[in-house]
């Protein structure tokens, strides 16, 4: 996984920005009334017309429901009854606390301590860290349920799989975990739509089919130019992200005065906002004509970056590594794929903001106890994931 370089916060260039918005009905009216004309009469007759000013804000408190399991009398042979319920104990905590707990810890990055904290002096309800370890289980077992939909072999992260599976393209990552002091990898197959995060045995051909879906994927993958993806058999073809070709151009550019690089960054940006212009306009591909120009510009890019490296003797080099990968053909399809078909997106920062929040925990906590837990972490990163797209 290669991070993006880090944006200063704040709105960014382009970005429209947004405000709070006046509502049509809002839950409370407190009307501001004149108190004194300048002329000093304090006696008004009120006027149908005013200005109006919205305060948003919050309210935090404690919800208790009651339910009383009532008995009763059978009017027919007189035998008492008690109503049926499933309800626990004497006093139970609700989904919807469960629910803003593991929120908080997997998606709000908070630790077990200050949870405890938030709900014993915000809302006056003591938690234990052990009810919230228990509640991550109870979620992470029912994601794997197979029966939770009724539908058998059929549980939430098996209808996340489908999802992916039954896509034009997915976006494919790995990134690194720190499984008891060991580290091990974690894939994702991502869209728009959906996120998986699934604990690899490897990084390479194994890890990728860690997930199940890839094997058997018969569309578009969206990768970073890792080479096991290549091997995939069934995969209609490859877009290489250009986002991280253009920072691999500027490093060629900055550090060893290639000039190539600079040239392969104008031919491809442009065309980039082009494929998205066409694709918004119904149109899945550019002409043919143009296709063939691109291609025989490239050719004549990579044929002046041969002769620009020509005195590296150093074949590992990673100016020498670069010029040898981009020259096959293979690679130079997997780099202009978009041309002929523009709905596929040229950079894969949907798969690598999958790792996002996985990366924020890495650096809170260090490190996870065992695969068992990595692997309720990463389901449970899936399904928040997925639902908030």
């Amino acid at each position: 996984m290669c991070l993006l370089k880090a944006n200063k916060r704040g709105g960014q260039h382009g970005h429209k920005g947004s405000n709070l918005k006046q509502v049509a009905n809002p839950d409370q009216i407190m009307q501001i009334l004149p108190s004194q004309c300048d002329c000093g009469c304090k006696e008004f007759k009120i006027l149908p017309r005013f200005e109006k000013r919205q305060q948003f804000d919050i309210e935090i408190t404690r919800k208790v429901t009651e339910y009383q399991i009532m008995r009763g009398k059978c009017l027919g042979c007189g035998n008492v009854t008690k109503a049926h319920s499933t309800l626990p104990h004497n006093a139970f905590y609700g989904e919807d606390i469960k629910a803003y707990v593991i929120w908080l810890l997997d998606r709000g990055m908070m630790s077990y301590e200050p949870i405890v904290e938030l709900f014993d002096q915000v809302f006056g309800m003591p938690i234990s860290e052990g009810s919230i370890n228990n509640w991550r289980k109870e979620l992470a077992a029912k994601l794997i349920d197979l029966n939770v939909f009724n539908i058998p072999e059929s549980s939430i992260i098996e209808q996340i799989k489908i999802m992916l599976r039954n896509s034009t393209y997915l976006h494919a990552d790995e990134t690194t975990e720190n499984i008891a002091g060991n580290k091990k990898w974690v894939h994702t197959n991502a869209t728009p739509a959906a996120t998986l995060l699934t604990l690899g045995v490897n990084r390479g051909k194994d890890g990728v089919a860690g997930s199940g879906i890839l094997p058997d994927y018969d569309g578009f993958l969206i990768v970073d130019g890792w080479s096991s993806y290549k091997s995939l058999p069934n995969i209609k073809g490859i877009q290489t992200c250009l986002a991280h070709l253009f920072r691999y151009f500027n490093d060629m550019q900055e550090n060893y005065g290639l000039s190539w690089a600079h040239k392969m960054t104008a031919l491809l940006k442009p065309l980039m906002q082009k494929a998205k212009e066409l694709y918004n306009t119904g149109i899945i591909a550019f002409p043919q004509e143009q296709i063939l120009n691109i291609h025989n510009q490239y050719n004549v890019i990579m044929q002046e970056a041969t002769q620009e490296i020509i005195h590296i003797k150093d074949t590992n080099h990673p100016a020498s590594r670069l010029v040898r990968r981009l020259s096959k053909d293979y690679d130079k399809a997997t780099v202009l794929r978009f041309l002929e078909h523009t709905d596929l997106p040229t950079t894969n920062n949907t798969g690598e903001q999958s790792f996002r929040m996985l990366k924020t925990r890495q650096k809170i906590c260090g490190t996870v106890l065992s695969e068992a837990n990595a692997t309720e972490n990463l389901n449970i990163s899936s399904f928040i994931g997925t639902m908030r797209k």
